[in-house]
C-alpha cells in the first residue's frame, strides 16, 4: 500500500459500503467541465496491476468513530470495464499478519481489527492504513484507494441518485431489524420478490411513514403493498429471517453496488458534488483524490462496464473458508481465496 495521504470526504457512498462514495462525485464533477479543460492525466494511482482497487468499510458507528467494520468489500476494475468484487465476512477470524506487521496472528474477528489497531494507539487514518497492509497480504492484492461509510452518510447520498432498481430473487421477511424507532411501530422489513424493486432513500409507500415497520407481520398473505418496505438502507442492512444471513447479505450489497452506479443519471451529478462537498463530514470518508482529472477519468473508466456473476464472491464457508471449532467465527482456506482474487483481482 502506497502513501496516499491525509483521508478527506468525498461524495457519494451508497448502501452499507461505498465504491459509490468516491465515484459519483467524480463523475459529477466531470460532467460539469468541457472537455477542454479535462485533457491531462488522469490523477489517479492505480499502482502497479493496471487496475483501480478500492476497499469499502462500514462501520456501525453511529458516530464518526471506527467500532465495528462489518461490510468489508473489495471493488475492483480491470483495463476491460469489467467489475469485481469480493466480501469478507464480519466474522472471519484467525488472520496471518503480514511480515511487515510482525507476522503472527490476528486471533480476533476481521470486523474488529481497524478498532484493536486504534486501541494499540494508532490514529483512525493509520489503523485504516495498516488494515489495508493486512488485506494486501491476505488477498494477494494491491488496494489503491479506500471509503469508509457510516449510517448518517447513507440517507442522504442515496437521496441524490434514487430511484435505485434492484432485483430480488427471494423475499427478504426480516422481523428483527428496526427502522422505524417510534415504540408505537412493529420491528421489521418485508422485500417481495420482485424485478426492478424501486428503492428509495425515505419508504416510498402508501403507509405514510418515512421509515419502513413490521406491519406485514399481521397481514395475512398476500402482504399489502403499503407493507413491503422501498428504502435502501435496511434492504443492504437485512440479515435475519428465512433464507437470509450474513453471506446473503454481504451478496446482496455488491449488487446493490453495481445497481446503484448505473443509477446515477447525468443531471443528478452536479447535484452530487455539492451534497459530497459540503454533507460529506461526519458521514465517510475517502481518500481517493476529487480533482477534475481524476472525476474524468473515473467517468470514462466506468461508463459501460460490466459486472459478470462469475467475478462476484463472498468468501464463505464451504469453499472459501471452515468453521473454527467452540467459536462463532470462521477462517479462511487460503489457497482458494487467494485462487480467485489471483483470476478476478491481479
Amino acid at each position: 500500500m502506497r502513501d496516499l495521504g491525509v483521508a478527506t470526504p468525498s461524495r457519494l457512498g451508497i448502501s452499507r459500503i461505498a465504491l459509490t462514495v468516491a465515484l459519483l462525485t467524480a463523475l459529477a464533477a466531470s460532467i460539469a467541465q468541457p472537455m477542454a479543460v479535462l485533457a491531462g492525466p488522469p490523477g489517479l494511482n492505480e499502482g502497479t496491476d493496471g487496475r483501480l482497487t478500492v476497499v469499502l468499510l462500514a462501520s456501525d458507528s453511529r458516530a464518526t468513530g471506527i467500532s465495528r467494520t462489518d461490510s468489508i468489500m473489495i471493488a475492483s476494475i480491470d483495463e476491460n470495464k469489467v467489475i469485481s468484487t469480493a466480501s469478507i465476512p464480519r466474522d472471519t477470524g484467525r488472520i496471518p499478519m503480514p511480515a511487515s506487521l510482525g507476522g503472527g496472528t490476528y486471533m480476533g474477528k476481521i470486523n474488529g481489527m481497524v478498532k484493536s489497531f486504534i486501541k494499540q494507539g494508532l490514529s483512525r487514518d493509520a489503523a485504516l492504513d495498516r488494515f489495508e497492509i493486512v488485506l494486501e497480504d491476505l488477498l494477494r492484492i494491491e488496494i489503491d484507494y479506500r471509503v469508509v461509510l457510516w449510517f448518517g452518510g447513507m440517507t442522504t447520498l442515496v437521496a441524490e441518485i434514487d430511484p435505485i432498481s434492484v432485483n430480488i430473487p427471494k423475499v427478504i421477511q426480516d422481523s428483527k431489524i428496526i427502522d422505524d424507532h417510534d415504540p408505537t411501530q412493529r420491528q421489521g422489513v418485508y422485500f417481495p420478490v420482485a424485478t426492478g424493486y424501486q428503492l428509495w432513500a425515505t419508504n416510498e409507500s402508501a403507509n405514510g411513514r418515512v421509515y419502513c415497520n413490521g406491519n406485514w407481520r399481521v397481514d395475512p398473505l398476500p402482504i399489502e403493498p403499503q407493507n413491503m418496505c422501498h428504502r435502501a438502507l435496511p434492504f443492504t442492512r437485512s440479515r435475519k429471517g428465512p433464507g437470509n444471513n450474513d453471506w446473503v447479505r454481504e451478496s446482496r450489497q455488491q449488487n446493490f453496488l453495481f445497481s446503484a452506479i448505473n443509477a446515477t443519471a447525468d443531471t443528478e451529478l452536479s447535484s452530487l458534488v455539492s451534497v459530497a462537498t459540503n454533507q460529506g463530514s461526519g458521514k465517510w470518508l475517502t481518500n481517493i483524490p476529487i480533482t477534475i482529472d481524476s472525476a474524468n477519468y473515473l467517468y470514462n473508466r466506468f461508463t459501460g462496464a460490466t459486472f459478470p456473476s462469475t467475478n462476484r464472491v463472498v468468501f464463505k464457508p464451504k469453499t472459501y473458508a471452515t468453521h473454527i471449532i467452540n467459536t462463532s467465527a470462521y477462517q479462511l482456506k487460503l489457497t482458494a481465496v487467494r485462487n480467485w482474487t489471483a483470476l478476478h483481482l491481479t
